[in-house]
């Protein structure tokens, strides 16, 4: 399934350390705090375990992390503008290539 997870996090090595952990974890970075991709339910818990562990040990009060599925047709429907490499179609999975 896909998720949009993003995360308001004051410290720059606990933000730069849940970042490299999203993006390993196969996510695109589609805004500074702001990841998009498609993980398995076992993926996802370890994921969110680790990420929610790390904010409770490292983090501060004010600091936040959200995690949200979307759907694949949300996805198809999103709006991009300004400069952005983010494919919405490869990741929903509605994106056919054909190869010859």
């Amino acid at each position: 399934m896909a998720y949009l997870i993003c995360y308001d996090i004051e410290h720059n090595y606990l933000r730069k350390k849940m970042g490299d952990m999203i993006l390993d974890h196969g996510f695109e970075r589609i805004n500074l705090s702001v990841y998009l991709g498609n993980i398995e339910q076992r993926s996802l818990t370890y994921l969110e375990d680790k990420l929610t562990a790390m904010l409770k040990d490292k983090g501060k009060e004010t600091d936040s992390l959200i995690f949200l599925p979307v759907t694949a047709s949300q996805i198809d429907e999103m709006r991009i503008y300004g400069k952005n490499d983010l494919d919405p179609g490869e990741i929903s999975g509605s994106k056919s290539s054909l190869i010859l």
